[in-house]
């Protein structure tokens, strides 16, 4: 993959005005804040195709992905992919654009972390099993007095300063299996998908017996617990005022796994990536100071553990991507905040 550093002054990291179809793979578009300063400017002439896979788009002046296709409807993918600290949205998508994102991660952004609004056409954004955190907006669907579509399923949304926008002609549509909570301002989606009707087969005649056998008794099922879907760990946030520092408590939240010995235990914390922070867990003694990924054991198997998030440069999004292991297993999640959150 590539590594493509704007130094804080390029205008864009990848800009299209022409292709057929534009793979980006593995790589790292960082800090263009020239005009207009998008990770990927998507704009060709005709209807094209942009595919973006295990890519960062970070600290840019504009969107990560910013998508505008005047001469046709042109369709883009995303697939394991974040978009932190850009100063409008993660993904942008306008005119006659149709984007589908899955397993993919807006943290930090000025604007909403995806985005779908037209002057012309129609834009139009699929969204699964994504996360939405402390941006100016979760995610939004608007435009000009043309539609806009946002179609969500198991997405979480949290820590925003609004969770879901959805202003006339816009549409968010719920496939109602959603985590929308801990915003600002919530929102809700204003289109939900309606159940689909369970066939039923056509009675079939029963012939009367002459004899009828005693009946034999049915044990009936017993109940087996299951665990909460994801994340399964509690996250209390408290900002400290006047410090620059955000407490997170974090709790186990088991409901019975196959593991019973271990129930509402938290085993490990593991940081995967941190942008703009340091941080200190409240373990016995304290590990303190942590500023790149690291594992800390949590041998005592405490039910609930603090950790506190410092940031480093004032001004700038802060966010801590961590996997939280319990008795159920291991549970992705994150913490932090935009450039004025703490």
């Amino acid at each position: 993959g590539l590594s493509i550093q704007g130094q804080g002054t390029g205008l864009d990291g990848i800009k299209v005005t022409s292709v057929g179809s534009l793979f980006v793979e593995d790589s790292v578009v960082d800090g263009f804040r020239g005009s207009p300063g998008h990770g990927i400017d998507f704009e060709p002439s005709a209807a094209a195709e942009l595919y973006v896979t295990d890519t960062v788009l970070r600290d840019n002046g504009g969107s990560g992905i910013f998508v505008k296709s005047p001469g046709g409807v042109s369709t883009v993918s995303v697939d394991h992919s974040q978009f932190e600290n850009n100063a409008a949205a993660g993904i942008n998508a306008r005119d006659n654009a149709r984007v589908s994102v899955g397993n993919s991660v807006a943290a930090g952004n000025g604007g909403a972390g995806f985005l779908a609004q037209a002057d012309a056409g129609t834009a139009q954004m699929d969204l699964e099993s994504s996360v939405t955190a402390s941006n100016g907006t979760g995610l939004q669907a608007s435009g000009n007095g043309v539609a806009a579509t946002v179609r969500i399923s198991n997405v979480t949304i949290v820590d925003n300063t609004v969770g879901i926008a959805d202003p006339a002609p816009g549409v968010v549509f719920s496939f109602v299996n959603n985590r929308n909570a801990g915003n600002g301002t919530d929102g809700a989606p204003n289109a939900t998908a309606s159940p689909t009707p369970t066939p039923t087969l056509p009675r079939t005649a029963t012939l009367t017996p002459t004899a009828t056998p005693s009946p034999t008794l049915t044990p009936s099922p017993t109940a087996t617990a299951t665990p909460f879907p994801q994340p399964n760990v509690g996250l209390t946030l408290t900002p400290l005022p006047g410090t620059h520092t955000l407490q997170t408590t974090i709790t186990a939240r088991n409901a019975g796994c196959n593991n019973n010995t271990q129930n509402n235990q938290l085993l490990s914390l593991r940081f995967t990536r941190l942008t703009n922070a340091t941080v200190d867990v409240a373990t016995a003694p304290p590990t303190t100071g942590i500023s790149a990924p690291t594992t800390v054991p949590l041998p005592s198997h405490p039910a609930s553990v603090v950790i506190t998030v410092h940031r480093v440069t004032d001004g700038q999004a802060t966010t801590v991507e961590l996997v939280v292991t319990d008795g159920c297993g291991d549970w992705p999640t994150f913490v932090g905040g935009g450039p004025n959150a703490f």
